[in-house]
């Protein structure tokens, strides 16, 4: 380790804005929990909440312990190693049985403080162990902790290796780091219900080992002091998703309902859209083009604003729907394509007057995003508009979040932002390129 863990550190206090600040993580898509620890006592300070929130919500919780916590006092002359070790794992068991009854753990029982020498039985544990569409939590790569580092590195590859979602979450951090921008990047927040914060702060005090000494002899100190404990009591968890955009199976989604987001009977859904073309600063367009019309609803209140609307998804059955509830809209067309991969040339040879990317930007991992506004920016006549709308919550499982999807947008469209609504759930922006004008000055109000 190259910090103390017996200095005061850094205060809770100073880390409430930094939490504050961080998009919101959406664990809509979580339907079994792997959390991998270095040592007893990890899995409860990192993910202690949402192990109580997956088992509240009747979610299988696998616990897999790589070390027992032999060397946490190397100089206790009241303990014995191997002692020490069994007196942990009791405690780790008490622990997430009281955030999880059902949950089960595996031990590993691999060298305390040499996990790094056995990380490839690290990841071929939890390669045996883990599903494909599990979410796995481990420690952080950056918590400055060897052991910790070969935990996530170890969960990365197995998680991989899978198809399974990775979350790494800092822990000594806390203690030695500084609340910059720049501390934890693409960190997000987990807000822990009253029933999943108290069982945490319950599963942090059987792990009476390390919040109180051993003894009062020199070498039994208590290593999680109260402040450092401030760190994981208060009301959310911190996750950093490892990036890497996975497939979602689309086609399956619609195989299990027609409308899986409910576009049709969702009030949430209703108002969102009828805000979406209530900001639309034009009463009437030549050419639209809707990128991920999903089954065709907004797409169909498009049509009756436009000449000529083109929508595209990359789900066979949602373009059948759309195409089937279009039917009586014949200036709109729905095509089968994966954008940016199969933007057609023709597009910039007849610019749009109107491109709408409504909750399709978080499924664009990498550069495919900043390279799906550029051809739209390349796509838009002078004056064109662009309208991005998307849910604001980080969902588990994909890159980010739509706070940051809005910001490649607006790095990237080259246009004005003549309109801006944002809300907890989510945030709608319209930029129109220029020459551009309000609605006021449009219409001679002004």
């Amino acid at each position: 380790m190259s910090f103390d863990g017996a200095e005061p550190g850094t205060p809770e206090a100073a880390w409430t804005a930094f939490r504050a600040a961080l998009p919101e993580l959406d664990t809509g898509p979580l339907h079994r929990l792997v959390v991998v620890a270095a040592h007893p006592d990890d899995e409860t300070l990192m993910a202690g909440g949402l192990i109580a929130h997956a088992a509240a919500r009747g979610l299988p919780v696998v616990v897999v312990l790589a070390s027992s916590g032999d060397a946490s006092h190397p100089a206790s002359p009241t303990w014995r190693p191997e002692a020490l070790a069994a007196e942990r794992e009791r405690e780790v068991l008490a622990a997430v049985a009281r955030l999880a009854p059902a949950a089960r753990v595996e031990l590993l029982r691999l060298p305390d403080g040499r996990l790094a020498e056995h990380e490839p039985a690290i990841a071929a544990a939890l390669s045996a162990e883990l599903q494909r569409d599990d979410t796995v939590v481990s420690t952080w790569s950056g918590d400055r902790h060897p052991d910790h580092a070969a935990v996530a590195r170890a969960a990365a590859a197995a998680a991989a290796r899978r198809d399974a979602v990775h979350l790494q979450a800092p822990i000594w951090l806390w203690h030695w780091g500084e609340p910059e921008a720049d501390a934890l990047p693409g960190a997000t927040r987990f807000d822990l219900a009253p029933k999943a914060l108290a069982a945490k702060r319950d599963a942090i005090a059987l792990h009476r080992t390390q919040v109180s000494p051993l003894s009062d002899a020199p070498g039994d100190e208590v290593l999680l002091r109260p402040e450092t404990l401030a760190h994981f009591t208060v009301g959310d968890e911190v996750f950093v998703p490892t990036s890497a955009a996975r497939p979602v199976d689309f086609d399956g989604m619609y195989a299990a309902t027609d409308d899986p987001w409910g576009f049709d009977d969702r009030w949430y859904e209703q108002r969102k859209r009828a805000l979406l073309l209530a900001a639309l600063p034009q009463p009437r367009y030549r050419r639209v083009l809707e990128i991920g019309c999903s089954v065709g609803t907004t797409t169909a209140a498009l049509a009756d604003r436009a000449d000529a609307v083109i929508a595209t998804d990359v789900a066979p059955r949602a373009v059948a729907q759309a195409t089937e509830r279009l039917r009586d809209h014949p200036n709109a067309v729905v095509e089968l394509r994966r954008l940016p991969e199969q933007w057609p040339d023709g597009w910039q040879d007849d610019p749009f007057d109107l491109i709408v990317l409504s909750e399709v930007g978080f499924y664009l991992g990498g550069d495919a995003l900043g390279r799906l506004v550029d051809r739209s920016r390349a796509a838009l006549r002078p004056g064109g508009v662009f309208v991005a709308c998307h849910w604001r919550p980080h969902v588990l499982g994909l890159d980010r979040g739509g706070d940051a999807v809005h910001r490649v947008v607006a790095e990237r469209i080259a246009a004005r932002r003549i309109a801006l609504h944002l809300e907890d759930d989510f945030v709608l922006e319209v930029f129109q390129v220029e020459p551009s004008a309000s609605v006021a000055e449009a219409t001679g109000l002004r």
